[in-house]
């Protein structure tokens, strides 16, 4: 089975202007997830996005952007299989190879993993699955949430009031969020079901200081916040090196 790797970078994000390119650790945002991709075992890896910059950053990294993705692909509400079926097809004609597994990365996790990139691909082999997307434990259960109805009344998000079990988290089981970090899909079940969450899936669960997604200036504090604490660096490029070797 062969995998291509997309990585999606756009230059014109609202929240937090320019974080792409903007410097993490003195590294362009972009470049970590660039590094990542680049060790890890797909056979293929490009970069999606529509900015100049960006794909100066990403061919810097040894990443390769063969086609610059069309303005409308980049737009607050672009839809995500529309822009990675974009790159799937421009990649089969540029580089006259048929992909079986797609690879859609994104570039707002920063500390996503050559092994959480390979585990994903793996899992889907192995488990026979469509799709498995990277995820971060919750520590806030969807039991204790409340919602609060038009009347202004709160009422349980479950639409049942926690037992007193309930209210201990060990005696409820593990829920997952998607990290926006990775997922590994069957091309032809994404076409087929018109979503990247095609069924069957799975998951592969990341640490939650690997898991950080950055949206705003309050993620990316959080960011350099985990670097600090947790001593987290980008891969090395003599790592990247070793694994083409390989």
């Amino acid at each position: 089975m062969k995998s291509l790797g997309v990585i999606l970078a756009r230059g014109a994000s609202k929240r937090l202007p320019r974080k792409n390119v903007r410097l993490l650790a003195g590294l362009p945002l972009v470049a970590w997830s660039c590094r990542a991709a680049l060790a890890s075992n797909i056979d293929r890896v490009v970069l999606s996005t529509e900015d100049d910059e960006i794909a100066a950053i990403g061919a810097e990294q040894g990443i390769p952007v063969p086609f610059k993705r069309p303005a409308e692909l980049a737009e607050d509400f672009a839809r995500d299989t529309d822009i990675v079926f974009h790159a799937i097809e421009a990649c089969q004609e540029i580089y006259s190879e048929r992909y079986d597994v797609l690879v859609l990365i994104q570039a707002t996790t920063p500390f996503l993993r050559p092994e959480h990139l390979d585990a994903c691909v793996e899992q889907l082999k192995k488990n026979n699955l469509s799709c498995v997307f990277a995820a971060r434990k919750v520590t806030e259960h969807p039991c204790w949430m409340w919602v609060v109805g038009e009347d202004g009344q709160a009422r349980p998000y479950s639409e049942s009031i926690p037992t007193a079990d309930e209210q201990h988290g060990q005696n409820l089981s593990s829920v997952y969020y998607p990290s926006g970090a990775a997922w590994a899909a069957r091309i032809d079940e994404v076409r087929r079901q018109k979503t990247l969450y095609c069924a069957p899936l799975g998951l592969v669960e990341m640490p939650w200081q690997c898991a950080v997604d950055i949206d705003d200036e309050q993620d990316w504090m959080r960011a350099e916040n985990v670097i600090a604490q947790h001593g987290i660096e980008p891969v090395s490029v003599l790592s990247i090196q070793m694994e083409s070797q390989s």
